[in-house]
């Protein structure tokens, strides 16, 4: 892609995937399956012939799946041009064949937004944030859905400072992981009541234990033994 202003939604990428060259300033991409792309899923910052090819600033990424690149998922070369202000976030990447990501454009390229409360995120958490990667081996102690420590992205180093991570079953109100709140809740429900605090995506947020996208006695079990540490 070279140019201004351009959007791509949603399609499907295989063979090269999605490059951006010459001046590639103000494009969106999003809502894009990049699969098994031969070389990496998204390219900016080099030609074929490897010579520098033009600032890319102001391009956004997000609500995309990259999966089964050969090389990396997102390869950001390194440029003598100033590439500025491109922001990824909310996208997935995994099993990359070398790396998830590559980044070598110093300081051009924003791995996350600021945390940012949503009803879904693309693996259906509850807030904005960074991006899934499915080799980050954080944790989460306080179950927002976005990891404590830092992805490393590059050396350099480049980081994504609030990576996704996938909501834990049974956690009903994505509050601070499975706690004795998310059993009170489940017998509120099966109890008939119809009670606040309840996380808005729930059919859909992976986080319901038999898959029935409801809250009964399935959750209600669950929760009280994962508290209990049975």
């Amino acid at each position: 892609e070279n140019g201004y202003n351009a959007t791509s939604s949603p399609d499907m990428y295989r063979v090269g995937g999605i490059r951006l060259g010459y001046q590639s300033n103000n494009n969106t991409f999003a809502f894009n399956k990049i699969e098994g792309s031969i070389g990496s899923g998204i390219i900016m910052g080099y030609s074929d012939g490897g010579v520098s090819n033009g600032s890319c600033n102001d391009n956004g990424f997000h609500e995309n799946i990259i999966d089964q690149s050969s090389k990396y998922g997102i390869n950001f070369y390194l440029s003598s041009f100033a590439n500025q202000r491109n922001w990824i976030y909310n996208n997935i990447i995994k099993r990359s064949g070398i790396k998830n990501a590559n980044d070598r454009l110093a300081n051009g390229t924003i791995w996350n937004k600021t945390k940012e409360s949503v009803n879904s995120n693309i693996i259906g958490g509850s807030y904005l944030g960074g991006n899934y990667w499915d080799d980050y081996a954080g944790s989460d102690a306080n179950g927002d859905g976005l990891g404590d420590t830092p992805y490393t992205v590059s050396s350099g180093p480049v980081y994504d400072q609030l990576p996704l991570i996938l909501p834990e079953k049974g956690d009903i109100d994505g509050l601070n992981g499975v706690t004795l709140a998310d059993a009170i809740l489940a017998l509120r429900v099966m109890a008939g009541m119809n009670p606040a605090g309840i996380r808005a995506n729930y059919p859909t947020s992976g986080i319901d234990v038999n898959g029935d996208g409801k809250i009964g006695m399935a959750e209600a079990i669950y929760i009280l033994q994962k508290v209990a540490g049975i």
